[in-house]
């Protein structure tokens, strides 16, 4: 009988739940999707596990922390020798990923990822929902006539951060850099005190202001020379339907698996296939 196992890692960087996959006796895989249930909800988990093989792994980096999740398997199964067919339909048991701070996830690249530690977060300013209506002047009325065309768009406001290296200055660089909207992930206890959700952002034009360096030219613990303090205009929007990289996959695996450009044409369909490390046999 095939199984599930899910192991929580809140020390990770950064945290996931990391599932592991078991075939029955004799089996593999032939398809699989993989489910996160929670906030009595049921959503996909972004990187399905690899077919072909008895035992597969999948990371879930994008679970409410603080709040209980289990996780549904379902597909089928074929004997090694007989190639006879079955049906997969189970669930995990409940877990709760539990960190010691709150983080901005990376969807696409979690290696990219940031935490938000206590005193990171300074300042969530401008909060509000524009309205989705069209205004219309009718001629010779004083009033005007509104078409309301759907419900308010989600929450838009400024997050302020604050960086206290250069090192931690660059990692938030890098996590913006390619504009794909990040997950910012509460401490399920700031999420209730700050009467916030996890959500996603597109973040638009990022400002940072220095200190005044010059006043500081000595480096130690006790000078304000590298501190940057952040203002992040920020956009609520839906999940980006994006492929999530596979863990440990990198240029070198590349190299040393496809020897050739064209090899790596014919093996993955596109860059974000490529980068996700899915390739078109399903292997």
């Amino acid at each position: 009988m095939a199984s599930i196992t899910v192991t929580t890692e809140p020390g990770s960087q950064p945290p996931v739940n990391r599932l592991t996959l078991h075939a029955s006796d004799g089996c593999i895989f032939t398809s699989l999707t993989v489910t996160r249930i929670q906030d009595g909800s049921q959503t996909l988990i972004r990187r399905q596990p690899t077919l072909g093989t008895s035992d597969a792994l999948s990371y879930d980096y994008e679970p409410r922390y603080g709040v209980a999740a289990s996780y549904h398997i379902s597909g089928s199964e074929k004997q090694a020798d007989t190639g006879a067919s079955s049906d997969v339909n189970m669930s995990s048991d409940l877990v709760t990923l539990t960190p010691d701070s709150g983080w901005l996830i990376h969807p696409g690249n979690p290696a990219k990822s940031m935490p938000l530690p206590l005193g990171r977060l300074t300042g969530l300013t401008g909060m509000g929902r524009g309205m989705n209506a069209t205004r219309h002047d009718v001629l010779g009325a004083t009033l005007p006539v509104y078409t309301i065309t759907g419900p308010r768009f989600g929450l838009q406001f400024t997050l302020e951060l604050r960086t206290r290296t250069l090192d931690e200055e660059s990692m938030l660089w890098a996590l913006l850099d390619d504009q794909i909207p990040v997950l910012i992930n509460w401490l399920d206890t700031d999420a209730q005190r700050l009467n916030m959700k996890p959500m996603y952002l597109q973040i638009g034009d990022a400002q940072a202001d220095r200190f005044a360096q010059m006043l500081y030219p000595t480096q130690s613990a006790n000078t304000p020379d590298a501190r940057r303090e952040w203002k992040l205009p920020c956009v609520q929007v839906q999940s980006p339907a994006i492929s999530q990289q596979a863990v440990g996959w990198t240029y070198a695996d590349l190299f040393a698996e496809q020897p050739t450009y064209l090899a790596v044409q014919a093996t993955y369909a596109t860059y974000a296939d490529l980068q996700a490390h899915n390739k078109k046999d399903g292997s």
